[in-house]
C-alpha cells in the first residue's frame, strides 16, 4: 500500500523522459537542416541519431508492452517523423547485379593514418598496405597518407611498396594535403580554384570513359585523447559532474568550431562540383554522419550515396575511443550504378577502409 503513491510519480517521470528523448531524436534527425554558424547544437546531436533513434524504438515497445498506447503512439510517430534521416544512417539497400556490357570498377577509400598502426606501435610490415594491395581495388583514394615512401612510413618495406607501384602505375601524391592517388588506369590532377588543402580532383580514364574522383579530408575535431575519452570515464556523480563541465568547456568549443570548419568546405567542395561535368564520385574522411549539414550540402539534390544504395543496416567507419560513428563516405553523379559497398575489418588506422563496386550504365564515348 505505502508503494501506491509512488508509482504515479515513477510514471510522470518516464512520460517526460520519453518526451525528452523524443525531442532529441527529431532534433538529431533534422540538425542538419540547420547551419551550424547559426546554431551548432543540431549538428552535434546528429551524431547520436541511430542511437536516440534506436532507443526511441525501445521506449515504444516498452510503452506498447506496459499497455500505455498514448505513449507508444507518440514514439511511433516519432519515428515517422524522421524516417527519411534514420534511413539514411540505417538504410534499407542491398547489393545489386550488373548488366551485360557494363563497365565495372573498384574504388577504395581509406583513412589510412600515415601508415600507423594503433595495435601495433611497431610493425614489421604496414598492414594497411597490405589489406589495400589485397583488395585488388582498380582506385584507391588515401586520406592522411605523403607518400610510398619506406622511410616516412612504419613497417613499409621496399618490396611491399615495389608491389604497390606495380600494381598501381599511376600514382597521384599530394603530401602538402596528405591526399593519395593510386590507379591502375591512366588519371592526372585537376586543378582547383584555390588549391583548398581538403581535397584534391582527379581525372581517371576508365575505357573510353573519363571519370572525376574527388578525394576528400574534411575538417577533424581535434580532440585530444583525454577529450574524446570523457564520456567513456563517467562512472559516479562526482566524476560526471566533472566531465560535463569540461563537455561545456574546450571540448564543446571544439566540436562546435570542426562542425563550422566542415561547413565552409563543404561550400567550397559542393561548388567545384557543380562546376564538373560527367560522371564523378566524391569519397573520403567527412567526419561527418550523414544527417549533417555537411554531408547535406555536398551530396545535394543530385548525388547518390553508395552505402546507402547497397546497404542493410547501420555501419559504423571509425573505431577509436568508442566513437561508432559512419564518417566515411562515397557518393556519386552520372550513368554510374553503386553496385556494392563492403567495410573492411582492418584496424590498424582508426578508420575502417571501404571498397565500392560500381558500373558505368552505358557505352557512350569517351567524354573530354
Amino acid at each position: 500500500m505505502t508503494l501506491n503513491p509512488i508509482i504515479p510519480i515513477v510514471r510522470m517521470v518516464m512520460r517526460i523522459l520519453t518526451f525528452i528523448l523524443l525531442a532529441l531524436t527529431i532534433i538529431s534527425a533534422y540538425g542538419g537542416y540547420v547551419h551550424p554558424d547559426i546554431w551548432a547544437f543540431p549538428s552535434i546531436l546528429t551524431l547520436a541519431l541511430p542511437y536516440l533513434a534506436g532507443l526511441t524504438f525501445a521506449a515504444g515497445i516498452i510503452w506498447l508492452a506496459c499497455g500505455r498506447f498514448f505513449m507508444a503512439g507518440f514514439a511511433a510517430l516519432t519515428i515517422f517523423i524522421c524516417w527519411g534521416p534514420i534511413s539514411s544512417v540505417s538504410p534499407f539497400g542491398y547489393s545489386r547485379g550488373t548488366d551485360e556490357g557494363d563497365k565495372i570498377f573498384t574504388l577504395v577509400s581509406y583513412n589510412i593514418l600515415h601508415g600507423l598502426d594503433l595495435e601495433n606501435p611497431d610493425p614489421a610490415e604496414c598492414r594497411g598496405l597490405q589489406w589495400v594491395l589485397r583488395s585488388g581495388a582498380d582506385i584507391v583514394c588515401l586520406q592522411e597518407f605523403e607518400a610510398l615512401n619506406p622511410k616516412i612510413v612504419p613497417g613499409l618495406t621496399p618490396e611491399l611498396a615495389d608491389s604497390l607501384k606495380a600494381a598501381y602505375p599511376f600514382r597521384i601524391a599530394d603530401p602538402s594535403k596528405s591526399l593519395m592517388l593510386l590507379s591502375k588506369y591512366p588519371a592526372q590532377k585537376l586543378p582547383v580554384e584555390g588549391n583548398p588543402f581538403f581535397f584534391d580532383a582527379y581525372r581517371i580514364s576508365i575505357g573510353k570513359r573519363n571519370l572525376t574522383v574527388f578525394n576528400v579530408h574534411l575538417a577533424s575535431y581535434k580532440l585530444t585523447d583525454e577529450e574524446a575519452d570523457i564520456v567513456t570515464r563517467i562512472k559516479g556523480v562526482r566524476s560526471a559532474r566533472r566531465s560535463v563541465e569540461e563537455l561545456k568547456g574546450s571540448v564543446m568549443e571544439k566540436l562546435k568550431q570542426s562542425f563550422r570548419n566542415r561547413a565552409q568546405h563543404a561550400t567550397k567542395l559542393r561548388a567545384d562540383v557543380e562546376k564538373t561535368e560527367g560522371p564523378l564520385i566524391i569519397c573520403g574522411d567527412f567526419n561527418d554522419v550523414p544527417a549533417s549539414w555537411s554531408y547535406r550540402h555536398i551530396k545535394g539534390a543530385d548525388l547518390a550515396d553508395a552505402y546507402a544504395e547497397t546497404n542493410f543496416g547501420p555501419m559504423v567507419t571509425y573505431n577509436k575511443h568508442r566513437f561508432l560513428f559512419h564518417i566515411d563516405q562515397v557518393l556519386y553523379r552520372g550513368d554510374l550504378k553503386a553496385v556494392d559497398l563492403c567495410r573492411g575489418k582492418q584496424k590498424n588506422s582508426d578508420h575502417y577502409p571501404l571498397i565500392a563496386t560500381f558500373a558505368f550504365t552505358s557505352t557512350t564515348d569517351k567524354s573530354n
